[in-house]
């Protein structure tokens, strides 16, 4: 067991689904160059002392919980079931709906 202390990062899960994360990571560079709220929110993140790295870790975080709650909304309005006979790409498919 370890402490973590304030300003010590720390992973709980180093794997995960590569794919996935490699998405996020191309979103997280294409929005940061191309998209100017996120340009806005890089500024906000770097104004309060967080580095390069961290933005990016920060905004990557963002993207998944707006992709799961996405992803929540199609299995509540039950548009998660296609049937125009084409799947959802693994990574959707993949992630479990949303109790409740």
């Amino acid at each position: 067991m370890f402490i973590i202390g304030p300003g010590d990062l720390a992973s709980a899960q180093r794997g995960g689904d590569r794919q996935l994360n490699r998405a996020l990571h191309t979103i997280a560079l294409v929005r940061l160059r191309d998209d100017p709220e996120t340009r806005c929110y890089a500024a906000r993140r770097r104004a309060e002392g967080k580095s390069s790295r961290e933005i990016r870790r920060c905004l990557k975080r963002a993207l998944a919980r707006q992709l799961y709650k996405a992803a929540g909304t199609l299995w509540a309005t039950g548009c998660g079931d296609r049937q125009d006979g084409l799947t959802w790409p693994a990574g959707l498919a993949s992630i479990p709906a949303p109790a409740g």
